[in-house]
């Protein structure tokens, strides 16, 4: 059976065909154009129109689809609001320093966005990477974070960022979650809702219950910091590849089994 899009465009074509002819016949009768070029006029539209009708057939699943798709993203955070209170959660838990451990402290709360260093990474295989905070030798290709997160090439990969204790590597994730979280999930070139998750904090339940996925542990973290998600809202977020997952602090759970 044909579909009924397929149907309604020639139809449509075929209308405007015969309002062509139409025209200049009517153009050649009164004498406007000569006879000549009515014929000439009629086979160029109708060329014209039958290329456009190939073309829209080749493109109007794909413009349907990106509609679609923008439409329910659309709908989906008109209707929840949802990602609009999560991202400014986020903006308000991750947004001070943690100063535990440093033996001079304030009185006063450290922004991290007004103090953070940014970071460079030297890509390596685990095996190779150094414990020493301070690299030495000569330097390697450094890149920042966002180099990475960014690329092409590993936007279906997964790595780890290795650092001596003190190194910044839980405030380089608080970095970039504050980061995606202040402009909307959009920022460096990247678009993704960050998703920031401390493995101490889910441990014991993962491994009281180990088929729960990672959309079960965002959506325990979710209700532990008080704004549950929406029934459904996380799985769509991950279904279509909207999500960083940063999982902070693996040494301090893991053990040498």
């Amino acid at each position: 059976m044909l579909d009924s899009s397929k149907r309604k465009f020639p139809a449509l074509t075929i209308l405007l065909t015969a309002a062509g002819w139409a025209a200049l016949a009517i153009s050649t009768h009164t004498g406007v154009i000569s006879a000549a070029a009515a014929a000439i006029g009629a086979v160029v539209w109708t060329a014209l129109l039958g290329l456009t009708s190939k073309i829209w057939a080749h493109v109007e699943k794909t413009v349907v689809e990106l509609a679609g798709d923008a439409l329910d993203v659309y709908i989906r955070d008109f209707a929840s609001r949802y990602r609009k209170r999560y991202l400014e959660h986020l903006q308000h838990r991750h947004r001070t320093f943690d100063v535990k451990g440093l033996s001079t402290q304030g009185i006063y709360a450290l922004e991290i966005e007004q103090v953070y260093v940014e970071l460079s990474f030297d890509p390596k295989q685990a095996a190779l990477a150094s414990s020493h905070p301070v690299p030495k030798g000569p330097p390697g290709r450094r890149h920042t974070v966002w180099t990475f997160l960014s690329s092409p090439q590993m936007k279906h990969q997964h790595f780890a960022i290795l650092g001596a204790p003190g190194a910044g590597k839980t405030t380089l994730l608080k970095h970039i979650t504050l980061g995606l979280a202040a402009n909307r999930g959009r920022f460096h070139g990247l678009n993704r809702t960050p998703v920031l998750l401390f493995i101490r904090d889910h441990a014991a339940a993962v491994g009281a219950n180990p088929d729960q996925t990672i959309i079960d542990v965002v959506n325990a973290s979710t209700a532990k910091m008080g704004i549950p998600a929406p029934s459904g809202w996380f799985q769509r977020e991950f279904a279509r590849g909207r999500c960083l997952v940063m999982l902070d602090g693996l040494d301090e759970v893991a053990d040498a089994n």
